[in-house]
């Protein structure tokens, strides 16, 4: 689809003097028009399947469906038809949600008439486009997370590193089948993710849940597996309730 003025827009929005506002700014533009209008997300993936419109002004906070996964259908549907998060919800996760869903613009709500059109008019020529405010808030919050992950991964390695030591001044001694039998020489961190192994947790959750990449946890997954001598994460969770790991 080649994007030509007039720009066809559908507003999805649930609160009525919202909606009403947001359809007299944009008749002002020249280079636009509101072709329909949705008070739900259902309603938005049904009016950008009938008009086929070049653009969907999205809000996310919407019943029936929210505007996040009416993003996902209407973009899986619909790929020539660009969303544009239009929102009071400032926070990250709801930004990364909104973005990960194939939204290719997000903005709050008391933006300015010029940069709502500025910012529009950058989604339909292929940019992406955040609000600076917001952008703002992203850099610093994925800021925080990279210096998270680092000195999680530093402490991890050093941690590793007095383990192995250790292990390695210690005499070897074979059990007797009377003996208890004691737990396995992992890290603490190894145990934080084998405990999460064992609830069935997946390496993404695994690494959300303890702020490290995925990487990582692929890492100490392998050390994991190693160390316990068995082949994969079924396994390590069975060997772990079995033999008692976690029952102090």
């Amino acid at each position: 689809m080649n994007h030509q003025p007039p720009y066809k827009v559908v507003l999805a929005e649930d609160h009525e003097i919202v909606r009403v506002g947001l359809s007299l700014l944009i008749e002002q533009w020249d280079d636009f028009e509101v072709i329909a209008e949705a008070t739900n997300g259902k309603e938005a993936i049904a009016h950008a399947g009938i008009y086929r419109p070049d653009l969907v002004l999205m809000d996310v906070g919407m019943p029936v469906l929210d505007g996040v996964q009416a993003t996902q259908e209407i973009r899986k549907r619909y790929h020539d038809t660009k969303v544009v998060m239009l929102t009071s919800h400032s926070d990250s996760d709801t930004v990364f949600a909104s973005l990960a869903s194939g939204a290719q613009g997000y903005c709050i709500k008391d933006v300015t008439p010029e940069k709502l059109r500025a910012g529009l008019t950058c989604v339909l020529f292929g940019d992406l486009w955040v609000d600076a405010i917001l952008a703002q808030h992203l850099l610093s919050f994925i800021s925080s997370v990279n210096s998270q992950t680092y000195l999680a991964d530093a402490a991890d390695a050093a941690e590793e590193e007095i383990v192995a030591k250790e292990a390695a001044s210690q005499p070897q001694a074979k059990k007797s089948a009377t003996q208890t039998q004691e737990k396995p020489n992992l890290t603490g961190r190894q145990m934080e993710i084998l405990a999460l192994i064992v609830d069935g947790k997946s390496n993404a959750e695994i690494a959300e849940s303890l702020y490290i990449s995925r990487d990582t946890v692929k890492t100490h997954v392998r050390h994991i597996l190693e160390r316990l001598a068995i082949t994969d994460r079924t396994q390590a969770a069975v060997k772990a309730i079995k033999e008692g790991y976690f029952d102090d």
